[in-house]
């Protein structure tokens, strides 16, 4: 009986079926020889597919597209930052700590319908450093060396960065601070995968 491992982390969904996610995430999927991609949605589980992944080291994207969704849960709104963020922001890292992983090995396929999807953890933080490319998020706590990580601003709720993968694979600067690739290039890198497949833009 074959063990299959599974590997956690977050996504946004950001049009009718579409799923943003971390390129480290998937990248650890087919370093596993995996071609079974589950993303799990308000209680359930849908198959997703690939439909681009950024080669670039930092601009840390993936987009997937999840066909069940396109009638299911309509989305009004993109929730992705638009504008400049200030020091010291409040914002909320939604990820899978290595020290949560693996939390479940199905023993194969037909056992994965009955796993229920895993919350991320949440940590809190704020905006230490910034420049053109990077944002320099800092944690009241640890929250551990994470793949596939989003960050979120805690009063609205938009999506402000992912988080990069540093050269030593480690997104950890100091234990508490992590480096994330800003919300312009990763609203930049989405369009341009979406007019590749001859689809309109989400943002502007």
């Amino acid at each position: 009986m074959i063990k299959h491992d599974l590997i956690f982390g977050s996504g946004l969904r950001v049009g009718r079926d579409l799923i943003l996610t971390s390129s480290h995430l998937l990248n650890g999927i087919k370093e596993g020889g995996s071609t079974l991609i589950e993303v799990g949605f308000e209680g359930q589980w849908f198959k997703a597919s690939i439909l681009d992944v950024s080669e670039e080291s930092n601009i840390d994207c993936a987009l997937l597209q999840i066909k069940e969704l396109q009638d299911k849960f309509t989305v009004d709104t993109y929730p992705i930052a638009t504008k400049g963020y200030d020091l010291l922001k409040d914002v909320i890292c939604c990820s899978f700590p290595y020290t949560r992983i693996p939390m479940v090995s199905p023993s194969d396929h037909k056992n994965f319908s009955s796993v229920v999807p895993p919350e991320p953890s949440l940590y809190h933080g704020h905006i230490s450093h910034f420049n053109d490319d990077t944002l320099e998020i800092s944690f009241a706590g640890d929250p551990g060396v994470c793949k596939g990580g989003l960050i979120f601003n805690l009063n609205c709720g938009e999506l402000c960065a992912i988080i990069k993968k540093q050269p030593n694979s480690q997104q950890s600067l100091s234990g508490n601070v992590l480096q994330c690739t800003r919300y312009q290039t990763i609203s930049a890198w989405v369009n341009t995968a979406l007019k590749k497949l001859q689809q309109p833009p989400l943002w502007n």
